[in-house]
């Protein structure tokens, strides 16, 4: 914990201007502060921190108030050496606190967790962490798209679990693609990951990319990672998508629902491909995608769009 924000607490502690919830948060604090002089060091008092301020449900610019009794500021200042342990305690009562914390993203979303790595979500994408994120553990799961940037950590191996994926990490920056009935795709932009199913188990460099289907794990090498982790700018892309995948990008992308006619079945095994910038518009997109695949045809209907005809010719 910051000494700043140290100081904003001990001011709302001498105006007399904690809540009730937490006051009661305090004098717990307060008893486990009078049984230990254990200590810990400034990144688990960070880890700590973060997760008390999201477990209490409080913005940011709040913080964890004490009661007024001078006498006890004095007390509370003590804490700066014994704050994890105490809090720790706490974090383990279920009744003053939730387990785990997740997000959901309406658009692109970026997210610092507690270890200190960063985590950009897609859009429709969705992202839970555990109890005890960056303390005793780093496990996730994800549906969606992710790109992970990870702190490096080799006591704690982060993983994610993703459908029937899991990959596990030390320290790296990779791609995480795993949409529900989807082809699930993990693609390494630096470091090494591994990933396995329940069949199989690779080792990815940077370059390469893990592709999952029908319940089948192989490896692509060479691939553009650069381009795969792309969208996080805004922009647009498909990389060698099958039609249906690549017109649920778009989809989510402009936030519509894609349906495809009856006379559109001839799509399968086509691939699409594509690379868009953020401010192009849905209606440039498809243009520009009827230029490519002469033998797409689609129109607007009811607030969706209908795939009236597609062939890979």
């Amino acid at each position: 914990m910051k000494s700043e924000e140290f100081n904003r607490i001990l001011h709302r502690v001498v105006s007399k201007s904690a809540s009730k919830q937490e006051s009661e948060i305090y004098e717990t604090f307060y008893e486990e502060l009078q049984k230990t002089d254990y200590t810990v060091d400034e990144k688990e008092r960070e880890i700590i921190w973060f997760r008390i301020q999201k477990s209490m449900s409080l913005p940011k610019v709040k913080v964890v108030k004490w009661p007024a009794q001078l006498y006890r500021v004095a007390a509370a200042l003590v804490l700066i050496a014994t704050f994890g342990l105490v809090i720790s305690k706490v974090l383990n009562n279920k009744s003053h606190f939730v387990e785990g914390e997740a997000f959901y993203a309406e658009e692109i979303l970026e997210l610092k967790l507690p270890d200190g790595s960063s985590v950009v979500l897609n859009e429709g994408s969705s992202l839970t962490y555990s109890d005890g994120f960056g303390l005793d553990n780093r496990n996730l799961s994800l549906e969606g798209e992710a790109f992970f940037n990870v702190e490096r950590n080799e006591q704690l191996p982060f993983k994610i679990k993703s459908g029937e994926l899991t990959t596990t990490v030390l320290g790296t920056s990779f791609n995480v693609m795993a949409y529900r009935g989807e082809v699930a795709k993990v693609t390494v932009v630096s470091g090494k990951v591994n990933v396995k199913n329940a069949d199989r188990e690779l080792v990815l460099t940077p370059n390469e990319q893990a592709i999952i289907v029908d319940g089948g794990l192989t490896k692509q090498k060479n691939v553009n990672a650069s381009m795969f982790s792309s969208w996080k700018d805004g922009r647009l892309i498909i990389p060698d998508l099958p039609v249906d995948e690549a017109f649920n990008r778009i989809g989510r992308h402009f936030d519509v629902q894609v349906r495809f006619g009856h006379s559109t079945n001839n799509y399968k095994g086509c691939l699409l491909h594509g690379s868009f910038e953020a401010t192009e518009s849905m209606d440039a997109i498809l243009e520009g995608l009827s230029f490519a695949y002469p033998g797409l045809q689609y129109e607007f209907t009811e607030g969706s769009i209908l795939i009236t005809s597609f062939s890979c010719d």
